[in-house]
């Protein structure tokens, strides 16, 4: 009987300490697991601000090309659906050595992208200053061609004037023809059978040789053009005149004289008569002369 109560307590004494060191040990296998878990939880925090980092480096990273902003935004792109996966994942020991590796790529295409970015930036700003160069350099080229047109015009201005010819000691008055041919100056209006309009020309190397046109206009005192009173226009200006004179010009100087008939009975009124020479619409001479 003593045997038998001495074998049981020790079998219990036994069974006790087995179940304390069970439970020892399944309380230090789960302390294990919670400080597992919580390294876990600790490195997925770590790889979310990570990725967090990542994407403030894609959004304030200036891109200009069209094609690396299309690369960019994918990468972007991939970056938050990784964010929002590790947000609400599990993790264990495989799965984060597995987000670890992809945000190592990640990290890895970033560099990538920010070299190119790097490279196509200073390539664009080579070509951009280039392009300004070049267009400086065009717009130097057009500004000097412009100076060059414009002096040309001031030239061609300035020749063209000088290329007038100018009427000088320019008189007027009326006479009467002879039977011998002899011209015979008049101021009585009813013996008048022509007005009589002669002017100098001065030398002029730079004029044009060749035939030359200028238009008389006489106006009597009642404003009625005497002669052929005809009408010329062109480009816009109009004059009226009583005669279109023709003569040559060689560059010398010239006295040149041209008549405006009147008709046959008929007397032109007394007062001042007016007297236009003209060239090209251009005013040139004017004088006057009076009949009584």
């Amino acid at each position: 009987m003593a045997k038998s109560s001495i074998g049981l307590y020790v079998f219990a004494s036994f069974l006790t300490v087995s179940l304390i060191g069970s439970i020892a040990f399944g309380y230090n296998l789960y302390n294990e697991k919670k400080e597992v878990k919580a390294q876990l939880e600790q490195e997925k925090y770590n790889l979310i601000e990570d990725l967090e980092d990542l994407n403030t480096a894609y959004s304030e990273l200036k891109v200009e090309n069209v094609m690396l902003d299309q690369e960019l935004s994918d990468a972007r792109s991939r970056v938050r659906r990784y964010i929002d996966t590790l947000r609400f994942a599990s993790l264990d020991l495989v799965m984060l050595l597995q987000f670890k590796q992809q945000i190592d790529s990640l990290q890895t295409e970033q560099l990538e992208l920010i070299e190119q970015n790097d490279r196509l930036t200073y390539l664009n700003r080579v070509l951009t200053k280039e392009r300004d160069s070049s267009n400086l350099a065009v717009a130097k080229k057009q500004k000097y061609i412009d100076s060059l047109e414009q002096l040309t015009s001031k030239l061609n201005q300035t020749i063209a004037q000088a290329g007038r010819l100018r009427a000088s000691a320019i008189n007027a008055d009326g006479v009467k023809i002879r039977r011998s041919g002899r011209v015979v100056t008049t101021e009585r209006g009813k013996r008048v059978e022509k007005v009589r309009v002669c002017f100098s020309l001065a030398k002029n190397n730079v004029a044009k040789t060749g035939d030359r046109t200028f238009h008389i206009t006489v106006l009597d005192p009642n404003n009625r053009i005497l002669g052929d009173n005809r009408i010329l226009s062109a480009n816009g200006k109009t004059i009226k005149y009583s005669k279109e004179s023709k003569f040559y010009y060689e560059k010398n100087e010239l006295d040149y004289c041209d008549y405006i008939d009147v008709p046959e009975a008929e007397t032109l009124p007394r007062g001042r008569y007016l007297v236009n020479v003209f060239e090209d619409f251009r005013l040139i001479s004017q004088t006057d002369f009076t009949l009584r």
